[in-house]
């Protein structure tokens, strides 16, 4: 309890600063620009990650299909071995 109410004292005193105060001002608001820069970076980021697992799904399921292409669903490793290989690189 002690900490945290010298703490305040500190800010309090910083904020009454002439020097200190604009400097404290400015450094809230700019972590605040940093904090929704960060949310911004990671939705672009989310947004390709879901983007392109969509995109490497379709292609997983065209190398499946090649590879599991014999009667009865066996996979067929020595005409399309590398189909069998690839399929499961783009996963899902």
């Amino acid at each position: 309890m002690l900490v945290s109410s010298s703490a305040l004292k500190l800010v309090h005193l910083f904020s009454i600063n002439p020097h200190l105060g604009p400097l404290q001002i400015s450094l809230g608001r700019m972590v605040i620009d940093i904090v929704k820069f960060f949310f911004i970076y990671s939705l672009v980021l989310f947004a390709f990650a879901c983007g392109l697992n969509q995109l490497l799904g379709y292609f997983a399921d065209l190398e499946r299909v090649r590879c599991y292409h014999l009667p009865g669903g066996i996979p067929d490793w020595e005409n399309n071995g590398d189909a069998c290989m690839k399929w499961r690189r783009f996963g899902k």
